[in-house]
């Protein structure tokens, strides 16, 4: 952010942008991406270097309305977000580094929740979609050649 926030800074700034496709249009992975790429960067160059003073609460507001006709009920929204590369887990609440970390659930549709895997080996996707497209999803097999449905969680309970 322009300028920086102080080394010290605490809390949570959630920044919405859209990637549009063409209705009942076949999108390739690569151009989603590209897309999405795209849209991050216009999204910086337009309210990322504007943040000072109190500006910055209305920049939000604005951005937030822009995106409002989106949310109808003729459009198809699917949301990511990316966890990923947050020190979640290093957190230490005083009873020890969590074993698993995960969300509380996806509570809306079409809803795509990214983390890292506790080594960091690997990557953890929570997803919710709609039942008719999860069981469609579920059965890919490009996806199930990369991923494992459902993982069994390795929990350990030592020194109880």
């Amino acid at each position: 952010m322009i300028p920086s926030l102080p080394e010290k800074s605490v809390g949570n700034m959630i920044w919405n942008f859209m990637v549009y496709t063409k209705e009942n249009s076949e999108v390739e992975l690569h151009d989603l991406v590209r897309k999405q790429k795209e849209a991050l960067m216009e999204l910086c160059n337009k309210y990322v270097e504007n943040f000072s003073g109190e500006k910055w609460f209305s920049l939000i507001m604005e951005s937030m309305e822009e995106l409002r006709p989106m949310y109808c009920d003729e459009n198809q929204v699917y949301q990511f977000s990316s966890w990923c590369r947050l020190p979640l887990y290093e957190i230490e609440f005083g009873w020890g580094k969590p074993i698993w970390v995960s969300t509380i659930g996806c509570e809306y549709k079409n809803s795509i929740v990214l983390m890292d895997t506790r080594n960091g080996d690997g990557i953890e996707a929570f997803v919710s979609l709609e039942e008719k497209d999860m069981a469609i999803f579920e059965c890919d097999k490009e996806i199930l050649s990369y991923a494992f449905l459902n993982p069994s969680v390795p929990l350990t309970c030592s020194g109880l």
